[in-house]
């Protein structure tokens, strides 16, 4: 897995674990903070994992709309929408805990449900690099043609171009 993305999971982790202290101490706030900032950094994580950059807080709910199915859109919208509304009563102060207790168990599923995509996206990029990764002769084989991978003879064939051209 990328070394960024595996940042953003230990601190979603942590953030959760944290979550999870603070809701026993009823500093419903502080659980509100800690469940968003999970989710937040579970979907960076997720960007990273697929190669794409990600800048400020409005860009993950773009994360939201854009990178999910659309069968499964509404449901990631909803629970993701509810992590907003914990990290709007870290400031607010204004939910009961009974809803804080719901809304930080559906955003444990949010994040479980990006962590699962995430693996998935990773065994992918594990299973094409495996497929890409040309196979080479041992070093007691002569080397022939048909031995030279492609991308190779591609390149060769392109510098072979630009010096005609020179």
């Amino acid at each position: 897995m990328n070394v960024k993305a595996e940042k953003y999971i230990n601190r979603a982790e942590k953030y959760l674990s944290q979550g999870d202290k603070e809701l026993k101490e009823d500093d419903l706030c502080q659980v509100s903070e800690k469940y968003w900032s999970a989710s937040a950094q579970m979907l960076k994580a997720w960007a990273v994992a697929k190669g794409i950059q990600h800048n400020g807080q409005g860009w993950l709910f773009k994360v939201v709309d854009n990178l999910i199915r659309r069968r499964k859109r509404a449901l990631f919208k909803k629970q993701f929408g509810l992590a907003g509304m914990l990290h709007t009563n870290f400031y607010e102060g204004w939910l009961i805990k009974e809803d804080v207790e719901d809304y930080s168990l559906q955003n444990k599923e949010f994040i479980k449900k990006i962590k699962t995509l995430i693996e998935r996206e990773t065994r992918r990029s594990a299973d094409a690099d495996t497929l890409l990764t040309p196979r080479l002769p041992s070093a007691d084989t002569p080397l022939k043609a048909d031995y030279v991978p492609h991308f190779l003879l591609d390149k060769l064939k392109l510098i072979i171009i630009q010096w005609r051209y020179e």
